[in-house]
């Protein structure tokens, strides 16, 4: 299983830690005031929240930031999430959190658990935390991630686009992320995105028209997607856009993770009026 038990609903936290070495890092995340799925599933005590690392399971402390007013009202809040030892002063069932260098890292918030209070009103302040962040964006389409094939001289994935624009889309992990052999929780969760790393090339030189810092994760219906955004390039050019994800699990955390890699070619071609 990869969900805890009592929660009814989860949404997923992007960690922008794509300029970020591998060490224990705070987090504070922003309540978005979109998201009614959030401020639908609690009271206004705004204690009714539970975070975990990107496995579903591993707690991590946290508490409501205090320095932003919480109103369920009118949907204001912020979480500081503990991922320093030094911080969450060693909370017996607690984790650190140590994102993957120059990534952009899942972490998950579960609502949905009535009367629940998991606030670690001990935590201390902190101090350069990382910026994690929750969409409410539906998407209505994805591109679904399908391994290419070894002769391939380019991607299967074709995405059109003016040097002008800047596009948004969705990558579906439908299919790819193994599932529990039972139900629990009413679902089949076990495999989850650990974290997405973005980059581009043309001719294989660094491209750089991939907009990594505002890569984020949805989660819908036990569906995975990461949103991926690209920006600029050359009238002419064909870039290829590749998304590493890596994946990881409750039994084997990060020993047998899978490392999926997804290319996308974005042809760069600009019209006359």
């Amino acid at each position: 299983m990869a969900r805890l038990s009592g929660w009814s609903e989860r949404v997923m936290i992007a960690v922008d830690a794509t300029s970020a070495s591998a060490s224990q890092v705070d987090v504070l995340v922003s309540l978005p005031v979109g998201n009614s799925r959030i401020w639908d599933a609690i009271d206004s005590s705004g204690e009714e929240f539970e975070v975990t690392l990107s496995d579903g399971i591993s707690l991590l402390d946290w508490k409501l930031d205090p320095s932003v007013t919480f109103s369920s009202t009118n949907r204001t809040g912020a979480l500081i999430i503990y991922g320093k030892a030094a911080t969450y002063s060693g909370d017996a069932d607690r984790n650190t959190f140590t994102p993957e260098a120059n990534s952009v890292q899942a972490l998950w918030l579960y609502i949905g658990k009535s009367g629940s209070n998991e606030a670690y009103s001990a935590g201390g302040s902190v101090s350069s935390p990382l910026t994690g962040r929750i969409i409410s964006e539906q998407p209505q389409a994805a591109y679904v991630y399908q391994p290419e094939s070894p002769q391939a001289n380019t991607p299967r994935i074709r995405i059109p686009k003016i040097s002008t624009e800047t596009l948004t889309f969705y990558l579906s992990m439908t299919g790819s992320l193994l599932k529990a052999t039972e139900t629990f929780n009413g679902a089949t969760d076990f495999e989850e995105v650990d974290y997405v790393k973005v980059s581009s090339v043309d001719g294989g030189v660094a491209d750089n028209i991939e907009v990594f810092d505002a890569t984020r994760f949805v989660y819908r219906n036990g569906e995975t997607l990461i949103r991926l955004s690209i920006s600029g390039g050359t009238d002419g050019d064909d870039s290829t856009l590749l998304a590493t994800v890596a994946t990881v699990s409750p039994d084997d955390t990060t020993v047998n993770r899978q490392i999926l890699e997804q290319r996308f070619l974005v042809q760069i071609r600009d019209t006359s009026d």
